[in-house]
């Protein structure tokens, strides 16, 4: 089973390297590498929870944990769903 971290915490926010536009090309990659589990480090001033599920979820990975690491920081762990 492969498995990957991303973490968009600390990109640096800037109209080319958002942290949303980190997480959608890394999700992209990971998808086309067949990855089965993904744990995305996130800050939800950055990026909100919502968010961070539907591009999961448009890349067929359910989420199996959502960890608060504090007011702000998020580790969701997610799955790809295999048919």
């Amino acid at each position: 089973m492969k498995e990957k971290e991303i973490d968009v915490r600390n990109v640096p926010t800037s109209c080319t390297s958002h942290p949303v536009m980190v997480l959608a090309n890394a999700l992209s990659y990971l998808a086309k590498e067949d990855i089965d589990v993904v744990k995305i480090y996130f800050n939800v001033s950055d990026i909100p929870e919502n968010v961070v599920k539907f591009f999961l979820s448009k890349h067929r990975y359910s989420i199996e944990e959502i960890k608060v690491l504090d007011n702000n920081s998020r580790l969701i762990i997610a799955k790809k769903e295999r048919w």
